[in-house]
């Protein structure tokens, strides 16, 4: 909505989430741990930790933790135990550039259609189709710019695009991984006393 914002996200395994947003000024944190989360949210004009509702958390989880291309196991690290299905469709052009299309089907029956480099093997697009609050869209996420952290190869920019239009554009600046994480950042705070 040509908002731009920064944002740090943390994650351990298996299923803890934290992201902190600033926008104009304000700092948003978001937190999942397990089946339950909380918010503190200046916007709503309280610095106080809330509780996530059942449906926020829901929400979160699938965006983070369940979303196949950040899950900690999916969607190509042990996909037959954890009962996904994998074809490959063919080898195909897109944008001048040989790649690998393989049709994800998982254990929920949703499907994703992920591009690999041929000669990277990564991930340079993935297709699905999405339904949220009624609606169904096209999803689709474009994967470049690869940087590589500690042989780890990731996107510093990922564009998603809904029924073909650009909706979000994220620039990552620095990534690292397997740094060590207190759960204690995972934990709500406790409230301020009047």
């Amino acid at each position: 909505q040509g908002m731009e914002f920064q944002s740090i996200n943390y994650q351990k395994a298996p299923d803890m989430v934290r992201q902190e947003l600033e926008i104009q000024g304000m700092t948003m944190i978001f937190v999942v741990e397990g089946e339950t989360g909380w918010t503190i949210n200046p916007m709503t004009g309280s610095s106080d930790p809330q509780d996530l509702s059942e449906e926020m958390v829901k929400s979160l989880r699938e965006e983070t933790i369940e979303e196949p291309v950040v899950n900690w196991d999916n969607p190509f690290y042990k996909w037959e135990e954890n009962g996904i299905k994998v074809d490959l469709v063919g080898k195909e052009d897109m944008d001048e550039q040989p790649v690998y299309n393989f049709k994800f089907t998982f254990k929920n029956n949703s499907i994703v259609n992920y591009f690999l480099d041929t000669e990277r093997f990564v991930v340079l697009r993935q297709i699905s189709t999405k339904t949220e609050q009624g609606q169904t869209y096209n999803q689709e996420i474009r994967y470049s710019d690869f940087q590589n952290t500690e042989g780890i190869l990731y996107p510093a920019k990922i564009e998603v695009l809904v029924n073909g239009q650009i909706g979000t554009v994220i620039t990552v600046d620095k990534c690292e991984f397997n740094i060590p994480l207190e759960d204690s950042i995972f934990k709500k705070p406790l409230q301020k006393e009047n």
